[in-house]
């Protein structure tokens, strides 16, 4: 017999995985992310070099993060979503995915996957921007992802406020911080 998933039992569900995946965290790491803010403010790297090494930080956060979450390679509901990127996103992902971007015509997020996505995958995985690297969906299923869900922005989220505060001060600092839908930087090919 087959159970039916509510939204009310996986909200607890996501509400469990959300508090299992931050018990996950070694306290260093959230040192590390307290300090993540002063850290780039004293930095004399160059703004791209920033956004690399804030990426890296998210990807450790990640991996930690990837057992207690419906996140799962093939998965692709989220980039059906509103995808903002800034210029300095775009320059990154031209930089280490060797790819032009080709202004390209915003269709309908939520109907238009993103351009960068083939054949279900993300054709720039580690150089995803910034919004996509934070949406991480604590649900045990996609189900609750899929772009006709109503209940996607409303299940727990992982969030840490020095991270978006980074990429906001890494952002400020660059003349690149202009954002728009990616659908509106690379054209679908």
């Amino acid at each position: 017999m087959e159970q039916t998933i509510t939204f009310e039992s996986e909200s607890i569900t996501a509400r469990k995985n959300y508090e299992k995946a931050v018990a996950a965290i070694p306290g260093s790491l959230v040192v590390r992310e307290d300090k993540l803010l002063l850290k780039f403010m004293k930095s004399k790297l160059n703004p791209l070099n920033k956004l690399e090494l804030l990426y890296d930080f998210m990807d450790e956060i990640s991996e930690l993060v990837a057992p207690f979450t419906a996140c799962k390679q093939g998965c692709n509901h989220c980039c059906n979503y509103d995808v903002s990127v800034s210029g300095l996103e775009v320059s990154y992902i031209e930089k280490t995915q060797k790819v032009k971007s080709v202004p390209g015509v915003i269709k309908q997020a939520g109907v238009t996957p993103c351009p960068l996505l083939k054949n279900g995958k993300c054709t720039i995985y580690s150089s995803r921007p910034f919004v996509c690297r934070k949406r991480i969906a604590m649900t045990n299923t996609a189900k609750w992802c899929e772009t006709d869900s109503s209940y996607e922005h409303k299940f727990s989220k992982i969030a840490f406020s020095e991270i978006d505060k980074s990429y906001d001060f890494i952002l400020l600092e660059s003349e690149h911080h202009k954002q728009q839908d990616i659908r509106e930087w690379f054209a679908a090919k």
